[in-house]
């Protein structure tokens, strides 16, 4: 796909990477040794062979890499699914911090808590009118994601669910009227 990506447009504008496993919660001296062998497959090495194999795709059209973070390390019977999400995100700050000076623009966001199936596994009978309206999340991130095409003259847009987030303070949106805990805006770490 990143070959054919390459020949047919000389690169890609945006990667949206929102893969995920999410094993099934457990305390951490009862972990499934299947589950975190699936979750470390999915959350660390393949995005690490996705970020080999796309970056020059990204490089070569001044793109941007989009990963989205999920800050649950260390919290009970998060451990298979914790650790692998933070080491996910900790690859995507390490080819932040890298690529700062030549690219390509990577940034991390945090969405909203929303009434997704992953959730819905996570926190079973939780009140799901209480979190973020997918619909009206993907519309905040969808109204970044158009100034940032503007801004840098992307051709390319993959509406997602994602949540305001700013990069180097010249994008930002603001947030929704629903309530919903505070949670840190994009990190750019430049």
């Amino acid at each position: 796909l990143a070959q054919s990506a390459g020949a047919r447009w000389g690169g890609i504008d945006l990667w949206v990477h929102a893969a995920i496993h999410a094993a099934p919660l457990a305390p951490a001296g009862h972990i499934d040794t299947k589950d975190f062998d699936k979750s470390a497959a999915c959350n660390i090495r393949a995005t690490a062979g996705l970020i080999a194999v796309i970056e020059p795709l990204l490089r070569a059209r001044g793109g941007t890499a989009l990963f989205f973070d999920d800050p649950r390390g260390g919290e009970k019977f998060f451990g298979a699914y914790g650790a692998t999400k933070a080491a996910q995100i900790a690859l995507a700050r390490s080819w932040q911090a890298e690529a700062a000076k030549v690219g390509p623009r990577v940034l991390i966001a945090t969405p909203a808590a929303m009434p997704t199936a992953t959730r819905a596994r996570f926190f079973p009978g939780e009140d799901r009118t209480r979190l973020t309206d997918p619909a009206a999340e993907a519309a905040l991130g969808q109204e970044t994601l158009t100034r940032l095409r503007r801004a840098r003259s992307c051709s390319l847009i993959y509406p997602s669910t994602i949540t305001c987030w700013s990069n180097r303070s010249s994008l930002t949106s603001r947030r929704g009227s629903r309530s919903s805990p505070a949670r840190p805006a994009l990190a750019s770490r430049s």
